[in-house]
């Protein structure tokens, strides 16, 4: 069988190498190409500067982030409380949303920490807070829904 299977292999070896290359035809493409200009000073001069209008961002003045601290510190939520005298929990808040109300617009956080529920860490929260971003008030969102001004 062996002796068999020789030849045979030989034989499509020979075919194999004798075959000639086909020619490949190629289209042109019929899509633009895009040049980019190189970032220079002049450049950027004439694109003008970014201004992002996004309504739904936090604040980046720091303002909201002090009040944030002197909430998590004298809050009189137990969780909160809890959390932060547990040295080995690290207490922080997520923005979430802009919400209008009335009159007003409220930056909504998130307050909680990060636990690992044994398949994975998740964001355990422990309060939702709205600002009034023009009293500059913290609010403590209760069961309810409503909301009740947090005072140190």
């Amino acid at each position: 069988m062996k002796i068999h299977l020789l030849p045979i292999g030989l034989l499509l070896l020979l075919m194999s190498c004798r075959q000639t290359a086909k020619p490949i035809n190629t289209k042109q493409a019929d899509t633009a190409a895009i040049i980019q200009k190189a970032d220079t000073t002049q450049n950027l001069k004439e694109a003008g500067p970014v201004i992002i209008d996004d309504a739904d961002s936090p604040p980046d003045n720091g303002w909201t982030d002090s009040l944030l601290t002197a909430y998590l510190k004298s809050s009189h939520n137990k969780l909160i409380t809890m959390a932060v005298a547990d040295t080995s929990i690290h207490e922080e808040w997520l923005f979430d949303s802009v919400r209008p109300m009335g009159k007003s617009k409220y930056f909504v956080y998130n307050v909680g920490h990060d636990y690992n529920n044994g398949d994975g860490v998740v964001f355990a929260s422990d309060s939702w807070v709205f600002i009034d971003s023009a009293t500059r008030k913290l609010y403590e969102s209760q069961p309810d829904e409503s909301l009740k001004e947090w005072k140190q």
